[in-house]
Parts: structure tokens; sequence; C-alpha cells
């Protein structure tokens, strides 16, 4: 899309994961667009976090904004960014065809990069790698690999990954 992403760090991001910046900005120019990215398990993405983007961006003084998600978008969501053309929604099957326009070697290169052969891992939210399989008085969790010297990340791991 011609522009140069930033991610915004891990955990609170002020309702932001990245902004996109003209490819040679002058220095402390604002992002040109932000983005929130969404994931849910299977649940449409609901009206108040079109809400909060928005809110966001009139806040910075932003004109133009992307909420993404991995399923897709409630009838009360596409009704508001209808009404905010400012603000456009992407769902899976739009994130699919932005990354279809990739050339094949690029994609080649994330998935090597961000999946690797174990993709069914889940990432700290904090520090952004790998969990690890860990085993406490209640049963078995992924934690964090950089415990105890400063994230204290657990999350429960669902009955599946423990071959139940």
């Amino acid at each position: 899309m011609d522009f140069r992403a930033k991610k915004t760090g891990a955990g609170a991001d002020g309702g932001v994961d990245i902004e996109l910046y003209q490819k040679q900005p002058l220095p402390d120019t604002p992002p040109s667009v932000l983005i929130q990215c969404k994931a849910r398990a299977n649940a449409m993405v609901g009206v108040d976090r079109a809400r909060e983007l928005y809110g966001v961006m009139a806040a910075r003084g932003i004109r133009s904004g992307i909420l993404i998600c991995n399923t897709t978008f409630s009838a009360d969501t596409y009704a508001f960014s209808k009404t905010n053309p400012s603000l456009r929604l992407g769902d899976l099957s739009w994130v699919m065809n932005q990354i279809n326009k990739v050339p094949q070697e690029v994609r080649s290169e994330w998935e090597r990069r961000y999946f690797g052969p174990d993709y069914d891992v889940p990432s700290c939210p904090a520090c952004e790698i790998k969990l690890v399989r860990r085993t406490g008085r209640k049963g078995e969790f992924w934690g964090c690999s950089n415990y105890p010297r400063g994230c204290k990340t657990k999350l429960p791991m669902r009955s599946e990954a423990m071959g139940r």
C-alpha cells in the first residue's frame, strides 16, 4: 500500500496496533493511518470497537483508520463504517485478499519468520516471544520464557492442547 508500518508496543496499545506512515515522512510527521486488529475465536466484532478506533483517530487528528479482524463484523459495525467512511473495515476475506497481493517469496518469508513449525504455540502478549509449556499446582499452562527475569505472563492451556 506504499506505506511504512510501525507496530505499537505489546500490551496496552491505546486502541492502535499499527501506524502507517508515508514512505519518506518529515520528522515529527504523524501517521497517515491507524490500524486496530481484533482476534476472535468465532465471534463478530461489535460496533464498540469501531467507535473506539474512530475516537482515537479524532483525538489524534488522524483522518484514516482500518479496523481488522480474523472473523467478521456485526451489522451495526458495517452501518457505522458506512456513515464514517474514513474508517474502513477489514474482515478475514479482506485480510486474505491483501495477503494474496504480496509476492509468493515474501509470503514464504513471513511464514518462516512468524509461524515456523510451532504455529500452534501462543506468543506472549507482553514480550512477543513464544510461550513455553509449564506445570503448576493447578496443572499445565503457557508461561513466558522470560520468567522470572521480568515477565510473569501466563495463559490457560485449552484442554485440546493437553491431549484431552
